[in-house]
C-alpha cells in the first residue's frame, strides 16, 4: 500500500507539470494551415466551439486559456489592450453572420506578452477572471486587441461549411466582423472546480488488462477543488 501511494504521489507531481505546457482540454483539428488574426494582425476573431466538444471537460472555471503557434518558430510578441471575452449559448447551429455575439463576460483585458516558441506548441493566457464554463453548452471566445509587435500566426483547420466558427475582423470596439467561415482554431483551457475541497481519481494507470483475483491498482490522483490539500482518503 505504501508503495502504491507513492507512485500516485509521482504521477500527481507529472501531472502537475505537463499540465503547465499544455492544455487540459483541448480542440485541435486535423489541418495544417496556419492564421494571422488575431495575433498577427489589427483584426479579432470571435471562435466557436460546440457543446461536449472539449473531451473530458467538466462544469468549472475556465482559469488559462491556450492557443497554438502555427508553422514558424516565432519570436516574443506584445499587444496593447488585449481582451479575451467568453460566454455560452445552448445551441450549436452557428449560422452566418458577421455580427458579435453579445453580451459577454471579459475575462482578460490589459496589455500582452507572448514569449517566442517553435512552431506547433502551445501557449497560455491566464485569466484575470475565471469563467465558469458548463460543457453542454457551445462556447463563444473573442479575442482582440488595439495594436502589436513582432506577431506571429495561429494553427487553424480552414473550412468554409457550416456550422459557422468564426468571425473575423474589426478591433474590440467593434460590434460586427467583416466576414465569417467554418474554420476552426486549436484551442483549449485549463479547469478548476467550484468546490474548495474536491480530490479523486483522475486516471487508472495500472493494470491496463485485469485478470482474474485480486491486483494491486496504481491510480493517478488529482486535486480538482481550489484548496490545497496535504492528504486524501480514498474510499474503494
Amino acid at each position: 500500500l505504501r508503495s502504491m501511494i507513492g507512485l500516485c504521489a509521482i504521477a500527481v507531481m507529472l501531472s502537475g507539470t505537463l499540465q503547465a505546457q499544455t492544455p487540459s482540454f483541448s480542440v485541435a483539428p486535423a489541418g495544417t494551415s496556419t492564421n494571422i488574426y488575431p495575433f498577427g494582425s489589427t483584426n479579432g476573431v470571435e471562435l466557436h466551439y460546440l457543446s461536449n466538444e472539449f473531451t473530458g471537460a467538466y462544469s468549472g472555471f475556465i482559469s488559462t486559456i491556450y492557443l497554438k503557434r502555427g508553422s514558424t518558430t516565432y519570436s516574443q510578441a506584445s499587444y496593447t489592450s488585449f481582451n479575451v471575452q467568453l460566454t455560452q449559448v445552448a445551441s450549436n447551429s452557428f449560422p452566418y453572420t458577421t455580427t458579435y455575439t453579445t453580451p459577454m463576460t471579459t475575462c482578460y483585458t490589459g496589455n500582452l506578452t507572448i514569449p517566442s516558441g517553435a512552431s506547433d506548441t502551445w501557449f497560455a493566457i491566464p485569466l484575470q477572471t475565471p469563467f465558469f464554463y458548463n460543457p453542454n453548452q457551445a462556447l463563444v471566445v473573442r479575442l482582440c486587441h488595439n495594436g502589436y509587435s513582432s506577431g506571429f500566426g495561429i494553427r487553424f483547420a480552414y473550412s468554409n461549411t457550416p456550422p459557422y466558427r468564426r468571425i473575423y475582423g474589426s478591433n474590440c470596439a467593434a460590434t460586427a466582423g467583416f466576414g465569417s467561415d467554418g474554420s476552426i482554431y486549436h484551442f483549449g483551457f485549463d479547469l478548476s472546480s467550484p468546490f474548495l475541497d474536491d480530490a479523486g481519481i483522475d486516471k487508472l494507470l495500472s493494470p491496463v488488462n485485469f485478470c482474474g483475483g485480486s491486483q494491486d491498482i496504481i491510480v493517478n490522483l488529482r486535486n480538482f477543488g481550489t484548496n490545497t490539500l496535504n492528504s486524501v482518503t480514498i474510499n474503494w
